[in-house]
């Protein structure tokens, strides 16, 4: 029998198989004697490493998911794509995500994901009754598996650490963490970069790459993967430190997959869900959005789907309510939350208060609807009034910031060409030219740093702002920029409102043609 199906055989019998893990066996070290090779060949500051059976050990990255303070407070991200090919199954949608674990002196929240993906000796040393040798072929990740098998080894594996590295796991309050697979949004924000890239690349098709994707990605072709899966480590890690979260496997999904339903994932929950394309999927398709189902069972044989190019990751998490006084914190918060809960926008309350009073044959309870009915109209103008006043201000604060990276740009080209001259007349004045050369990299640092927040601003606008509500408080707003003579911020609001009208129809913030249009126009 294969050693996936003596995974699935054994998950078939709980009872005798927590009673063999909680016995322990030859493999039972808590101290990795394994070469850090085999399961951390690329280490990074603040790798964070767990033991596991016969020796072994498993590098995992810490995620946070910074949000604001508050027992229900979470952070909403984009996940998904804008491609019409694929609208049906990754169209781009709002997500919520918040780590397990609390850091209550940097106030931030966060998770554990595998920095690399189960290598073979890995899932070995967790399901085989011997131990596994450790191999440079061992490296490889391990393959052929199906969603039952990805369970079972978490199950294993988290079995394992309880008895015998309990005091090595995270905890929240009394709790530890245990071993699972990643939801879909924990693992699309960890492959597009997490908190540690800009708005504006988290919601590009692949995360930030300095180098040609060959050199982060195993994709089908002799140029990269060539049919086959790679040792662990090999290339680049994307900005939170982890490896091959595009290419080289497919990587098993916790959750069911479900279809896209505009921008909301449809009802029904079918088969599993795998992540992140592997060596099989072409250069031109690799994505991080990318995601495909499979069935659970193989239809012809009967067995479990397993398929060489399926893998897994897993990640650290711990229960959400830890304790009673963490209820009790819940229950407040949620208390607080329906207090201050708006009237829902898609129910016009003036209207149902007409209706009713048409209804209501009484002059004595027609006059107190009447009073309600100006009071929601004085309200309506006044959120109206602020929604105007927020509308002018990201107008504004987008301008201003399309005139500081143009000025940043100017500075940089200006001095390039200083520096050329320089260079021209005396090739020796070497301390002007790196003076120079030092100004260049700050320019370019402002610049981008500019840049990044205006694509904050404007991802964040295309949010919270209706696009009529821009559109209408444009003309007054640009009336008060050639009031105060600043013609230039009148040209630079207008392209800001417009970057903002395509992104809210085509949701793709290309930031290359973003910034293009800034220092073109």
């Amino acid at each position: 029998m294969s050693a996936a199906g003596r995974a699935i055989a054994a998950a078939a019998a709980p009872a005798a198989l927590a009673a063999a893990i909680v016995a322990g066996s030859a493999c039972a070290q808590t101290v990795p004697t394994w070469d850090a090779a085999n399961f951390n060949p690329k280490p990074l500051a603040n790798d964070f490493i767990l033991p596991m059976p016969c020796g072994g050990a498993m590098a995992f990255r810490r995620v946070e998911t910074p949000a604001r303070e508050g027992p229900l407070e979470d952070r909403q991200i984009a996940l998904g794509s804008d491609d019409p090919e694929t609208a049906y199954n990754e169209y781009v949608r709002a997500d919520f995500i918040v780590g397990s674990f609390a850091d209550p002196r940097r106030r931030v929240r966060y998770y554990y994901i595998g920095k690399y993906e189960v290598t073979r000796d890995q899932y070995a040393a967790v399901t085989e009754a011997t131990c596994p040798e450790p191999t440079p072929a061992g490296r490889r990740p391990a393959a052929g598996l199906g969603w039952y098998d990805a369970v079972n080894f978490a199950f294993r594996y988290s079995a394992w650490l309880m008895q015998h590295a309990r005091d090595r796991l995270p905890r929240e309050g009394d709790q530890p963490a245990f071993v699972r697979l990643p939801t879909e949004p924990e693992w699309e924000f960890a492959a597009r970069g997490g908190a540690a890239v800009s708005d504006g690349d988290f919601r590009q098709r692949i995360f930030p790459m300095r180098d040609p994707m060959a050199r982060y990605v195993w994709f089908q072709g002799a140029q990269s993967a060539g049919g086959e899966t790679h040792p662990i480590g090999m290339l680049q890690p994307n900005p939170l430190g982890l490896f091959d979260m595009l290419g080289n496997v497919s990587e098993i999904a916790l959750e069911p997959y479900r279809l896209s339903r505009g921008e909301r994932l449809h009802g029904q929950a079918g088969g599993f869900v795998v992540r992140g394309g592997d060596y099989l999927t072409p250069q031109a398709r690799v994505r991080s959005a990318m995601r495909i189902e499979y069935p659970h069972f193989n239809v012809e044989t009967g067995q479990p789907l397993r398929l060489a190019q399926i893998g897994m990751r897993i990640v650290l998490a711990t229960s959400v309510t830890t304790s009673l006084e963490q209820t009790t914190q819940f229950r407040q918060a949620w208390d607080r939350l329906a207090q201050s809960r708006r009237i829902d926008p898609r129910a016009d309350a003036i209207q149902l208060i007409d209706a009713l009073a048409e209804r209501v044959g009484s002059a004595e309870l027609r006059e107190p609807l009447a009073l309600i009915k100006q009071s929601l109209i004085v309200d309506r103008f006044a959120r109206d009034q602020a929604d105007g006043r927020a509308a002018k201000s990201s107008i504004g604060f987008g301008a201003i910031l399309i005139r500081a990276i143009r000025d940043f740009d100017r500075r940089v080209s200006a001095t390039a060409a200083l520096v050329s001259a320089v260079t021209a007349l005396d090739p020796n004045a070497t301390r002007l030219i790196d003076s120079q050369r030092t100004q260049i990299e700050a320019a370019e640092a402002n610049r981008r740093d500019a840049f990044n927040v205006y694509v904050a601003l404007l991802l964040q606008t295309a949010e919270d702002i209706p696009q009529e509500t821009l559109a209408a408080e444009l003309p007054t707003w640009t009336a008060e920029q050639v009031g105060a003579h600043l013609q230039d911020l009148r040209r630079f609001g207008t392209i800001f409102v417009n970057q903002t009208a395509r992104y809210r129809r085509d949701r793709n913030p290309d930031t290359g043609q973003l910034l293009r249009e800034i220092l073109q126009q």
